[in-house]
């Protein structure tokens, strides 16, 4: 007996529930206003911001969380590396600790100023 991929035929796709409209609605511009509020808290160079920024490290949506990453990425700020480790330790896939993996190996990267100190002084020319 042929299955319907042999026979020609679509796989059938799989398909999540969705939400009540004025659910989805809501969630989706509270997510948008969070995501944005990330971006901006990413210029500043505080703790306060910083810490604003890792407490969505380990919100439920992706989008979120993504947005979290993007922001301690920018920022730069190496203060944020516990955080992100202990986030990715407790991340439940794969793909999310490549991620938070990612923004830490890009963090623990020395700065241009540190490799010309690293250097040591240039001969005058």
């Amino acid at each position: 007996m042929l299955n319907r991929v042999e026979a020609g035929g679509e796989i059938p796709q799989r398909r999540e529930p969705r939400p009540a409209p004025e659910v989805a609605e809501k969630s989706t511009e509270a997510g948008d206003a969070r995501i944005a509020e990330l971006a901006k808290l990413a210029w500043f160079d505080d703790p306060a911001s910083l810490r604003e920024i890792v407490k969505s490290l380990r919100d439920p949506d992706p989008k979120i969380r993504a947005a979290a990453l993007a922001a301690v990425r920018s920022s730069g700020s190496r203060d944020a590396i516990p955080a992100l480790k202990s986030a990715r330790d407790d991340a439940a896939d794969e793909a999310a600790r490549a991620g938070f993996q990612d923004v830490i190996d890009y963090l623990e990267l020395p700065t241009f100023l540190e490799e010309l100190e690293a250097r040591g002084p240039t001969p005058a020319e």
